[in-house]
């Protein structure tokens, strides 16, 4: 692709798949590909141009960096910088484990019915919220012990 020699896959969705990229001075890429099915898709070429002038228009720190693409190519593709970090799902398992162990909020539903259940939950104050709870320990069961 363009200048890019390719050295691996990084993964793949509904519009192609996410190449690792490597160019001539060193510099890393992920270089989205798109499947050759949808290329003669109606308007798509027209849209995949639209992506290409904003991720080129991207203000620097909001986005992997634009560096270089190709809508034209017979296999439409687009270079942004890769950026070595965990996969979304690998931060949000981390996450969740780290809020575990922070803020262990009751679950009315749940705990209703065994008594001893709980969930995680980050609390973090909104207009929409309406208050936030402390740990607390489940209350013990109503259930008639035998």
């Amino acid at each position: 692709m363009g200048r890019y020699r390719v050295t691996g896959v990084l993964g793949s969705g509904g519009m192609g798949r996410v190449l690792l990229g490597e160019a001539p001075d060193g510099r890393r890429a992920a270089i989205k590909l798109v499947h050759p099915e949808l290329v003669e898709t109606e308007g798509f070429r027209a849209r995949f141009r639209r992506e290409v002038a904003l991720a080129a228009q991207a203000p620097p720190g909001w986005t992997a960096a634009f560096l270089d693409a190709d809508p034209d190519a017979p296999r439409p593709w687009l270079a942004t910088a890769y950026l070595d970090a965990p996969t979304l799902h690998e931060e949000i398992v981390r996450r969740a484990a780290s809020t575990s162990r922070r803020n262990r909020v009751r679950n009315p539903g749940s705990a209703a019915r065994s008594g001893r259940t709980s969930f995680s939950a980050t609390c973090r104050p909104r207009p929409s919220t309406a208050a936030c709870t402390r740990p607390e320990a489940p209350e013990p069961s109503s259930r008639p012990s035998r």
